[in-house]
């Protein structure tokens, strides 16, 4: 089930796609669903295809009944998922520049803490074998 985003608090959607390898994708687009409140749909509108460029933007006006949203992005092409293409939604008509989610970022501390652990558990191992 893919998640519907609360959009009652903008009247603009900004999409934007760093594209590093110039990937060009002509068959298959993102999109973006706008619902109302009670989970009907307004309308579809297709963003723009992966064109080879190394930097795309596009703002969407959202329709005036619209209250959540369901966005859609491709990050590849002919099924190989490119990972050094970002993809940013977000809320307003003025594109920033791209950033790490919070969660990924939470995520990979995790990971960073929960490896050092495991560094420090086999050097003491280490330690005590030559001692």
């Amino acid at each position: 089930m893919q998640t519907l985003t609360d959009i009652s608090d903008t009247n603009y959607i900004t999409y934007q796609v760093w594209n590093p390898n110039k990937i060009t994708n002509t068959t298959n687009s993102n999109r973006i669903a706008w619902f109302k409140e009670d989970g009907t749909v307004l309308k579809v509108d297709t963003l723009p295809r992966l064109d080879g460029t190394t930097h795309q933007t596009h703002t969407f006006t959202k329709p005036s009944e619209a209250m959540l949203c369901r966005l859609s992005a491709i990050v590849g092409v002919n099924g190989v998922k490119d990972p050094d293409i970002k993809i940013k939604f977000e809320k307003g008509n003025k594109p920033t520049d791209y950033s790490v989610s919070p969660t990924s970022t939470s995520t990979q501390i995790a990971n960073v803490v929960s490896k050092q652990s495991s560094m420090e558990l086999d050097l003491d191992g280490f330690r005590t074998e030559v001692s």
